[in-house]
Order: structure tokens, then C-alpha cells, then sequence
């Protein structure tokens, strides 16, 4: 009852911690679909609130290259050095992120942000609180897609989803060694503090991750296994 009287104009204060009960109950597995709901009106709430008092969605200032929906990673253009994008609608879009780009951190040259912010025009695309409407990254070796949201709406429209777990995120790998195909997860705590590397071990944010062996192979004496 408390959540459902939920003051908007109070909405940046408070809005980690209710993402953080949400992201709690939905690991421990009570989160119920009253609560959710719930959340997911004040969310709106609040990113519509914002959106008019710091302007609406950002829009794309020139005409962007799609790479094709299906098997974006098979493409032989994905592999460009250039980042693209995947996928546009009219209040998020999702980036192509090449090997040796980071996302926003500023610890190399090549950096996401800048090509989002060549692209889109708007307040959430300059606005570091809100990480620049990008919802997630990748290490700088990884490639693979990256969500943005256009309008704070969006924005938290999207950070429900992933503390809800409605979001999911794949993975694909390749590592030293042959992983038992009876292996089904890891589990593991994480740490991490500003733009830190993050640690696993005994401290931080219980974290799971599913995983399934594709396949096997040799490179000379070296053995790998094919991860998703």
C-alpha cells in the first residue's frame, strides 16, 4: 500500500531502492504479480514525469545502417570495426558493440556513447545519472548487442523488466577446456564498486548464471568448449 501512494516528485530518490526489493523478491522467488504490477505503474509514472519535465525521447539526427535481424552475430558485416544498429524502435533501440569498444567508462578510445550521441538527440542520451539509456554492457573483448532506451519511460520501463527478471540476456563463449556437459549454472557473488573490475567471491550481489556446453573441439594440443 505504501508503494502505490508513491510520490513522482519523490521518484529519483527512492526509485533504487524499490528496483532493488524487485530485483530481491524475484531472486528469493516471492515476488508476487500484484507487486509487480505495481511497480511497473509507478515505474511509468515516474519516467513520464521525468519525460516532460526534461523533454521527450530522443530522436535519430540521421538515418542509420541496420544489420539484419536474424543471425546479426553470422554476418560477416557484424564484424566490422564500426558499431551499428540492430534494432530501432520509437522509444529504445539496440547497438551492435564490435570487439574493443567499451560502452561508456572512458577507459579507451572507442567508445559506444559517442556513437549513440552521434545518432540520438535528446536529454536521456546526455544524462550520466541515467547511464545515457544504456541498460547494460559488455567487456571491452566481448561483442554482442547493447539496449538503450530513448525516453526515461523507456528507461525504467526496461530496468523493470531486468530486475524482474523478464529481461533475459545470452551469452555465447569459447573456453580453455572441455566443461562437463553436466554442468548447468554457476553460481557466485560479485563485487564491484564505481568502474572497478568486478570480483567473484565471498562479498557482493549473489549472481546465477545457466549455462549448456554446444560443442567440443581441439586446436592442436589446446581444447575449447563451445558455451551458451
Amino acid at each position: 500500500s505504501r508503494l502505490r501512494t508513491f510520490d513522482v516528485h519523490d521518484f529519483l530518490g527512492k526509485v533504487w531502492h524499490v528496483l532493488g526489493v524487485l530485483w530481491a523478491c524475484n531472486f528469493a522467488g516471492c515476488a508476487s504479480g500484484v507487486f509487480l504490477e505495481t511497480v511497473q505503474h509507478v515505474m511509468s509514472q515516474g519516467g513520464l514525469a521525468l519525460d516532460c519535465v526534461l523533454g521527450s525521447s530522443a530522436v535519430m539526427r540521421m538515418p542509420c545502417r541496420a544489420l539484419s535481424q536474424t543471425n546479426i552475430v553470422l554476418e560477416t558485416e557484424a564484424w566490422a570495426a564500426e558499431p551499428r544498429v540492430a534494432f530501432n524502435l520509437a522509444d529504445r533501440v539496440v547497438f551492435f558493440k564490435p570487439p574493443g569498444w567499451e560502452v561508456s567508462n572512458q577507459a579507451t578510445s572507442h567508445q559506444l556513447l559517442d556513437f549513440l550521441q552521434a545518432l540520438l538527440e535528446g536529454p536521456i542520451s546526455r544524462d550520466v545519472r541515467h547511464q545515457y539509456g544504456f541498460l547494460h554492457r559488455l567487456d571491452v573483448p566481448s561483442s554482442g548487442l547493447i539496449l538503450a532506451a530513448k525516453s526515461y519511460e523507456s528507461y525504467y520501463d526496461l530496468q523493470t523488466q531486468l530486475s524482474s527478471g523478464l529481461l533475459l540476456r545470452e551469452y555465447i563463449i569459447l573456453s580453455h577446456g572441455w566443461l562437463a556437459p553436466s554442468r548447468k549454472e554457476f553460481t557466485a557473488s560479485l563485487y564491484w564498486q564505481g568502474n572497478d573490475q568486478t570480483d567473484a567471491g565471498n562479498r557482493g550481489k549473489p549472481s546465477c548464471t545457466y549455462v549448456k556446453t554446444k560443442a567440443y573441439a581441439l586446436h592442436g594440443s589446446m581444447a575449447v568448449s563451445l558455451i551458451g
